[in-house]
């Protein structure tokens, strides 16, 4: 398959279970899979409709404020957005299995047809192969981009500083 755009995505989730726990917020850097140009951007916070499930110290990592929320959208509309976005793209994120298991469960539980194709591009492992050499490797975002000279990601923590700092990373694991 040849894709033409590539669908950098991060998420922010309510915890780590994909079965019990929501995504509160989509970021994602849509780029020329050519030239790595940035196409377009999504940055969506999510009305939680489970809140008695959340993890209060994933909220807490996340800077989640009620205040802060007040005009996020159903994951319906974040869904429909985000599909209408990345329609053909390849999805990559830094840890694909663990977003991609988020995003498929929203998908299925709202009934929606994920549009993206099954290939997808993990930019933790590309790092690995690229880094794993090196003395200095350590297999975390944060770590990853002191080696390559990247901004480390802002706190709170934001989905699309996630997904803007895999872009980066790629690009720069790219070039190598």
């Amino acid at each position: 398959m040849n894709f033409s755009k590539i669908a950098f995505t991060d998420f922010e989730m309510s915890g780590l279970d994909a079965l019990r726990h929501e995504i509160v917020e989509f970021g994602v850097v849509m780029a020329d899979a050519e030239t790595l140009e940035i196409i377009s951007e999504m940055d969506k916070k999510v009305r939680m409709e489970h809140r008695e499930n959340a993890d209060p110290e994933s909220l807490i990592f996340l800077g989640y404020r009620d205040e802060l929320w007040k005009d996020a959208v159903s994951i319906r509309e974040a869904l429909e957005e985000y599909s209408a976005l990345t329609r053909g793209a390849l999805f990559a994120a830094w840890n694909t299995p663990f977003d991609w298991t988020f995003l498929a469960e929203a998908y299925k539980q709202n009934s929606i047809k994920n549009p993206l194709d099954y290939h997808s591009l993990d930019v933790a492992g590309i790092a690995y192969e690229k880094l794993r050499g090196e003395s200095d490797f350590s297999f975390k975002l944060t770590s990853t981009c002191k080696r390559l000279g990247i901004e480390k990601e802002p706190m709170p923590h934001r989905a699309i500083n996630g997904a803007r700092t895999a872009y980066e990373v790629y690009k720069k694991l790219r070039a190598l």
